[in-house]
């Protein structure tokens, strides 16, 4: 558990396990950006779901994107969210087992 201090308030947030082999994601490229960015994934399992996540630093999920196969890569454009620094996790059947760190500027 990671324990936060915010303002006189703690707030406890649960640490991600990443699962080792399950898959990975690449660099996002180019990084930072300013509309569109490019990531690729690799899945080790065949008929898994999987999905992108991206969160802002704060934790708050920004967006998701669902991904099918097991080798490819995403064209990811962003016109709905704010210029700063976010994590995008590589979900597969609901647990996340890569996070990348990756920079919006607008």
């Amino acid at each position: 558990m990671i324990r936060k201090e915010e303002s006189g308030k703690t707030e406890t947030m649960t640490q991600a396990v990443l699962l080792e082999g399950k898959g990975r994601l690449m660099q996002n490229s180019p990084n930072p950006f300013s509309e569109n960015t490019i990531i690729q994934y690799e899945i080790e399992e065949k008929n898994a779901q999987a999905e992108i996540q991206i969160f802002s630093l704060t934790g708050q999920l920004m967006k998701v994107v669902a991904i099918e196969g097991q080798k490819g890569q995403i064209n990811l454009a962003i016109n709905d969210i704010p210029s700063g620094t976010y994590t995008y996790s590589l979900v597969v059947d609901g647990k996340i087992v890569d996070t990348k760190k990756m920079v919006l500027n607008k």
